[in-house]
């Protein structure tokens, strides 16, 4: 419902961040059926991801279970492609250094997944390319999502400023007082020594803000945009480590 056409996913490793692209790939092809492209920065990575990741899903999940037999004996089901059975729609999976597989072709949707990893290929632009191929739908969406690399040139540290800008603010276990847990502030308290130490402290009140406090924290942090302008065309959103609980702050 909401109107941006761009949503971009700044994030850590190993976050989930492709298990979000896959639940968005997955529940839009079954809830409205069109035209779906998920490109990666390679074709071999593409090839991996749909050996490993989108098969898997394809054949656990019920409701797409029956969208996508996986008989690729009627030519509707290859590695990079996979065709609704009535026909409604398709995922098509590319690589960003392939040109011709980011041509003659017009999505609804797309995922642009490890964004950060793409380069320049024999046309120019990959992500200029794919961009294109969703031009002609009105209220097309596009999932771009990376962690990023060096600065300056990284594209989804680009696309996160480019957008809203929005970070995970969270309430002091103490007084309340909301903020972003930053680096810095955890650096700043760092005992090497002592990695199992690690702890932010409040901004507001200087108590300690530690792991066990994640779980009364997070279920009340808001995502509040320092771009706020560009949020009807396209949204950002940073997250990283410390925020989820995949990681511990002693890691």
């Amino acid at each position: 419902a909401d109107p941006c056409r761009i949503v971009t996913l700044k994030k850590s490793a190993q976050l989930g961040g492709t298990v979000l692209a896959n639940i968005f790939t997955g529940g839009s092809i079954e809830m409205d059926p069109s035209d779906f492209l998920y490109v990666h920065p390679t074709e071999g990575n593409a090839q991996r991801w749909s050996k490993m990741k989108l098969a898997p899903m394809l054949k656990s999940t019920e409701s797409l279970a029956r969208l996508f037999p996986m008989r690729s004996r009627d030519g509707l089901d290859s590695v990079l492609y996979k065709e609704r059975a009535d026909g409604r729609g398709a995922i098509q999976i590319s690589g960003a250094n392939s040109p011709a597989s980011l041509s003659q072709v017009t999505m609804k949707r797309q995922v642009q997944d490890d964004l950060a990893k793409w380069e320049m290929n024999a046309a120019g632009d990959p992500e200029t390319q794919a961009d294109s191929r969703s031009r002609a739908h009105e209220f097309a969406k596009i999932f771009k999502i990376g962690t990023p690399l060096v600065e300056p040139g990284c594209r989804v540290t680009d696309n996160y400023e480019k957008g809203s800008q929005e970070r995970l603010h969270l309430p002091c276990p103490e007084c309340d007082a909301y903020q972003v847990l930053e680096w810095e502030n955890m650096l700043a308290q760092l005992d090497e020594e002592k990695p199992e130490d690690a702890h932010f402290t409040c901004v507001e009140c200087g108590c300690e803000i530690r792991e066990h406090h994640r779980s009364q924290m997070l279920p009340r942090g808001e995502w509040r945009a320092d771009n706020p302008k560009a949020a009807r065309e396209h949204r950002s959103f940073d997250l990283w480590s410390a925020v989820s609980y995949l990681q511990s702050f002693e890691r």
